[in-house]
């Protein structure tokens, strides 16, 4: 008897291309951007003295556990990112194993998913969304049963609670969940999958007790709908080219491996749909009511301040529903060689758009400050 199983040794191969992926953008990565040194200084100030962040805490929480084992380090900071980001590639194996019992087609979801230029880049940022990423990827994998059990349910509560706690898009989250366990009438369930959710009254409560606000990282957010102003043609068009930028950032080089499913879908879209599993269609309706919020929340940014924002704000609101997509992936070829080429230059594209993002970012970005800069000026604070 081997051993190792098949499935161990394919999670084994995911971490250590994941991690070495992230190694080379964690050393390209020479400064910080605006939004990361937020999340930073909220981190240290928990490991300092203990103060509760304002901002979203899941991750600032989980960095000042790193800050007490590796000290005020760049790589204190970046852990939690890259390992939410190998993390939710083993997901996306398991997820599709799940769905298909077809061990190369779910190592090539997990292939993919690592290799997308948002993943790396954001791999390299103390930013949210990988930590999102993973966590609305865990919710799915838990919910998203033919035989869905109180303790799945409970644990995808769970799960979303976290989410939340990263990220604001939580709250959506929740909300489809919430909608779908209505719509099947599992009332049971429901009451499972809400009972860590209740976590949040408390949250809400301390929020507005200590900072006047029961939503002090959504006041941002609620302060654009005030200041929303007319728009020109030359705006729009604008909007339009940099949310098509964002799109081709996320989803080009994957492309060839959604060809097979996308054929399969574009016959009688209806009746395939209504005849997909409860579970599958779940993924399937979420993504474009998590694509459709997040790209009228780009236009809405963009609409009050006058200016397209970049392309990759796009991206980065979109690029947690990108496991879900590349869960459907498939290999374009029958014939193995080609199956292996294929998946290595689509890796490759996606890889090398990633490390250019990161060098990009290095001088391009807001407000950049170099990594040993910062975290001089951390420590004086």
């Amino acid at each position: 008897m081997p051993l190792l199983s098949k499935k161990n040794k394919s999670i084994i191969l995911i971490l250590l291309i994941s991690f070495t992926i992230n190694s080379f953008g964690y050393l390209m990565a020479t400064s910080t951007v605006t939004d990361e040194r937020l999340y930073m200084k909220e981190a240290y100030f928990i490991q300092k003295n203990g103060s509760f962040p304002r901002v979203y805490p899941f991750l600032p929480i989980l960095s000042s556990m790193s800050l007490t084992f590796f000290g005020v380090t760049k790589q204190s900071f970046l852990f939690i990112p890259m390992l939410a980001s190998a993390l939710t590639a083993i997901l996306i194996y398991l997820f599709s194993l799940n769905l298909y019992n077809d061990d190369k087609r779910a190592l090539l979801s997990a292939l993919i998913l690592m290799s997308n230029p948002l993943m790396i880049w954001l791999s390299s940022k103390h930013m949210t969304e990988t930590l999102f990423t993973l966590m609305l990827t865990a919710t799915f994998y838990l919910i998203a049963r033919e035989n869905l059990s109180l303790k799945q349910a409970f644990l995808g509560g769970l799960s979303s609670l976290l989410a939340y706690l990263t990220k604001y898009p939580g709250f959506l989250l929740i909300s489809f969940i919430i909608l779908s366990l209505v719509w099947i009438k599992k009332p049971k369930l429901l009451l499972a999958f809400l009972m860590p959710i209740s976590f949040l009254a408390f949250y809400w409560t301390y929020n507005n007790l200590q900072f006047g606000t029961p939503f002090p990282s959504e006041e941002y957010s609620l302060s654009i709908v005030q200041g929303l102003m007319n728009i020109n043609l030359k705006l729009v068009l604008d909007i339009f080219f940099k949310i098509m930028l964002g799109l081709a950032l996320l989803l080009v080089y994957l492309m060839p491996t959604l060809i097979l499913p996308i054929k399969s879908l574009r016959k009688k879209i209806y009746s395939t749909l209504s005849n997909l599993p409860y579970f599958k269609r779940l993924i399937v309706f979420f993504i474009p009511f998590y694509s459709l919020f997040h790209i009228g929340y780009y236009v809405l940014l963009s609409s009050v301040s006058q200016m397209a924002w970049s392309a990759d704000h796009v991206a980065r609101y979109l690029l947690p529903i990108v496991p879900l997509i590349v869960l459907f992936a498939n290999f374009p070829f029958k014939n193995r060689s080609w199956r292996i080429a294929s998946a290595i230059i689509i890796m490759g594209i996606g890889i090398i758009l990633g490390y250019y993002l990161i060098i990009y970012s290095n001088v391009k970005a807001q407000a950049p400050i170099p990594w040993d800069d910062f975290l001089v000026q951390l420590t004086e604070l």
